[in-house]
């Protein structure tokens, strides 16, 4: 059934986009867990620590970026010096971001890449079929002002910067009489450039050493949250806001991973709020079924585990569902994919 929301018309509309990996692999880019595995497993450990967690943890252990950082929780509890450990993490940090600058420093977008990413930007809808696009533009007719577009990335790199030609001061998105803005694009976990990149979990429960899950000195590097309160930068305020005050979520390339699972929280109680949020979740999905028919269960399956990572109990997520659009498959900000056959620019 389609959602109802209320009728009054608010001017301007907030719109939040969050990235994930899956972004950086869909430009061609071995930044997924697996390849940046592989590499360590050609370099000398430089601690035994990492010897001891090369040998014990597998490619098929940790496939996403989550997963490694939830194995470093797992991985807590088989070791007893808390300095080696320190020592390990902060050499693993960095020996990521050595991967990444070899893997991202020759990127250059074309500029057909540019132009079709800001067409996506501004009408992510153009994936959605018929009734949801439908749907899509009544929810749009209730904001008659400015569309203002923020980007928050789980990404250390500066791709998605990139490809939407952020750097370019004279970049204007498309628009067809109401103005969208590009407010800002923000790394939740530190960039390449920065001191430091967050890697861990969510909180100390994730943590098996039972005596690392109540280090202080531990916690503060381990737990993601915990960091970026202490690191001070206020960028998980900002992201707090972000989403409090957001009309329109757009998700690409997430895993929803336990290790952020305070931001799933955060989504959850803002949609449990109030009526006036709804949700677009662009999922890759390997060995898609053609038939568009079948791929309804899956639609279904992947708004259904959302919600729940959201906190939303499964008794009451019938309720959200309807707020909640999924598009599977290579689509949104994906370089083979084109779906404009006009010059529409804008709702």
């Amino acid at each position: 059934m389609p959602h109802r929301h209320r009728k009054c018309t608010i001017e301007k509309m907030n719109i939040l986009y969050l990235i994930g990996n899956g972004f950086d692999i869909a430009q061609g880019l071995k930044t997924s867990y697996q390849d940046f595995y592989k590499y360590l497993k050609e370099q000398e450990p430089k601690n035994k620590v990492e010897a001891q967690m090369i040998e014990q943890i597998t490619d098929d252990e940790c496939e996403k970026w989550s997963d490694l950082e939830f194995a470093l929780g797992q991985f807590t509890k088989d070791i007893t010096d808390k300095d080696e450990f320190e020592e390990f993490y902060y050499d693993l940090c960095e020996q990521l971001r050595t991967y990444l600058i070899n893997q991202v420093k020759s990127y250059t977008p074309s500029k057909e890449i540019i132009d079709k990413y800001i067409k996506d930007l501004v009408r992510p809808d153009s994936y959605l079929n018929e009734r949801e696009k439908l749907e899509y533009a009544s929810y749009f007719k209730r904001y008659t002002g400015e569309r203002i577009v923020t980007i928050v990335s789980f990404n250390y790199t500066d791709v998605i910067d990139k490809c939407l030609d952020i750097y370019n001061s004279e970049r204007k998105l498309p628009t067809s009489g109401i103005p969208y803005r590009l407010r800002t694009v923000e790394k939740i976990h530190g960039t390449l450039g920065t001191s430091y990149l967050l890697m861990g979990v969510n909180d100390e429960k994730q943590i098996d050493n039972p005596e690392f899950a109540k280090d202080e000195d531990v916690l503060d590097y381990l737990v993601k949250p915990r960091s970026n309160y202490e690191i001070g930068t206020r960028i998980d305020e900002r992201f707090t806001t972000y989403i409090n005050d957001a009309h329109l979520i757009v998700t690409m390339g997430l895993s929803f991973g336990e290790t952020d699972k305070v931001w799933w929280r955060t989504i959850g109680n803002r949609l449990k709020r109030d009526n006036d949020l709804i949700i677009l979740l662009f999922v890759y999905e390997r060995d898609l079924p053609t038939d568009d028919r079948r791929k309804v269960k899956i639609k279904r399956r992947v708004c259904r585990d959302f919600l729940t990572k959201c906190d939303i109990i499964k008794d009451n997520q019938s309720a959200f569902e309807s707020r909640i659009y999924v598009y599977v498959g290579s689509s949104l900000f994906s370089p083979n994919v084109h779906v404009y056959q006009d010059d529409r620019k804008g709702l």
